[in-house]
């Protein structure tokens, strides 16, 4: 039995109702659909494909292009697959067609705040590379530009509220989740065009590095393209791995590297042919408000940090096995599965007392402790080391990353490995021994910090590159 003749009101409630975006995309192409679907009771309404763009460009403020172009993007046997819902029966219509429309109309809205730059993290957290974003987003405000964050992992990001009300932060990590990541970067590439941005800011996402892959080389024609990298994460077995690794995988060149310490941006010109003049080494400013007047020479020795492989806390729990007459103290959070709870690292260890997570540096009373210790296997130059010596507080850490270069040797207690538990012992009793002789070096390394790690100069490097 063939279908009535439908009038478009009709069409419209029938779209709002039963066919939301998902099957308009696939309409709006002339695909059949299964037959399993025709017999829900659709008419045909190839006649309609024109009244049905306008109303979706209507309700989500696209150009109708846009909208023409979002369609485009099924060219799947079954185009339902375009928004297949992972671990669903078959096709979750219901569920799939909502989240999509939600979505584009949550990015369109996005268009009208006239977004200039666009940078894609996992997360924002408690981190260095964290801490990196917060920055560039107040950057931009002060230089009176507007900034969307976009967080693409399904996790909670705890410092979101720190890019500032003139900016805006979403997380989409729930919605990647449910969607096949290649098919919703087909559709992401029409929105990055309708907002008309300046720049794209790839920020340790797999999600964007995967769109740089597919559609970089588009993009660029339109915007910049920026990446922020900073050093390797490295395998068990000493295999450098890492967001830095994509540069193979690229087709174009970036026109803007941002990282914080000159080993790596040496590193990336050597190894990966990086033009000198793309890099930028930028010093990230540290809060002055909390600097401090001195360390206690009789405190506990700090060590806080994320709680991961990276940062090493096995060296930390050798050290003090071989000293059982010092105490640490440990402030730090695991955001990985990559090792045990603290509480069970530090049972066996009665000098190692756990004091809690922390969000900020004036969430520890820095005062009372005598040496801060510093054991990461890897890194770029860490934020923390930074704020530490702006709080005059003596530091012992290994040669790695931007230590001893970015932040020179002569303000530093430096061992020659995140492993030599013996030279860090060695430095702490020297500096337990000698403690008005090392706050005189850290005097002297406050000075330095405060100078040259602010906003001024960041905002001087901001202009300079044009972000």
């Amino acid at each position: 039995m063939k279908s009535k003749e439908i009038k478009w009101f009709q069409i419209k409630k029938w779209i709002d109702k039963d066919y939301p975006l998902i099957k308009f995309l696939a309409l709006s192409n002339k695909v059949s659909f299964n037959e399993q679907y025709r017999n829900l009771g659709s008419p045909n309404i190839d006649k309609y494909v024109d009244d049905i763009i306008n109303y979706y460009s209507s309700e989500t403020k696209l150009d109708k292009w846009m909208i023409r172009a979002i369609a485009d993007v099924s060219k799947y046997s079954n185009p339902l697959e375009l928004f297949k819902i992972k671990d669903s029966k078959l096709y979750d219509l219901e569920n799939g067609s909502k989240l999509v429309l939600s979505l584009v109309k949550i990015f369109a809205n996005l268009r009208l705040k006239k977004i200039d730059t666009v940078i894609f993290v996992p997360w924002l957290k408690t981190g260095g590379a964290d801490l990196h974003v917060v920055l560039l987003a107040r950057s931009l405000t002060l230089n009176k530009k507007k900034c969307l964050v976009i967080a693409t992992e399904n996790t909670t990001s705890e410092w979101k509220d720190r890019i500032g009300n003139e900016n805006v932060f979403i997380n989409i990590g729930p919605i990647i989740s449910k969607i096949p990541i290649l098919a919703f970067i087909n559709v992401f590439r029409i929105f990055l065009v309708a907002w008309d941005v300046k720049n794209i800011h790839v920020m340790n996402s797999h999600f964007g590095w995967n769109l740089l892959e597919k559609y970089g080389l588009i993009l660029k024609k339109i915007c910049k393209i920026t990446t922020s990298l900073f050093c390797y994460d490295y395998t068990v077995y000493g295999e450098p791995i890492g967001y830095a690794r994509n540069l193979d995988n690229i087709n174009f060149e970036f026109d803007v590297i941002l990282t914080d310490n000159t080993p790596f941006k040496d590193h990336l010109v050597d190894y990966y042919a990086v033009k000198r003049e793309t890099i930028h080494t930028l010093r990230h400013p540290i809060e002055v408000d909390l600097l401090a007047p001195k360390s206690d020479a009789k405190g506990p020795i700090l060590w806080a940090g994320r709680l991961d492989d990276q940062k090493n806390f096995p060296t930390l729990i050798k050290i003090a096995k071989k000293r059982p007459d010092l105490t640490f103290e440990v402030y730090g959070s695991s955001v990985t599965d990559q090792m045990k709870s603290i509480k069970d690292e530090t049972s066996s260890e009665v000098n190692i007392i756990y004091k809690g997570p922390f969000s900020k540096l004036d969430e520890i009373p820095i005062n009372k402790y005598s040496i801060f210790l510093y054991t990461s296997k890897w890194d770029g130059l860490p934020n923390i080391v930074l704020e530490m010596c702006a709080m005059r507080i003596p530091v012992i850490c290994p040669r790695i990353g931007g230590l001893g270069v970015d932040l020179p040797e002569e303000f530093l207690n430096l061992v020659s490995n995140p492993h030599a538990v013996d030279e860090y012992i060695e430095l702490i009793d020297s500096i337990t021994k000698n403690h008005e002789s090392y706050l005189d070096k850290a005097s002297k390394a406050q000075i330095f910090v405060v100078k040259n790690f602010n906003f001024k100069n960041l905002l001087e490097q901001m202009k300079e590159i044009e972000y």
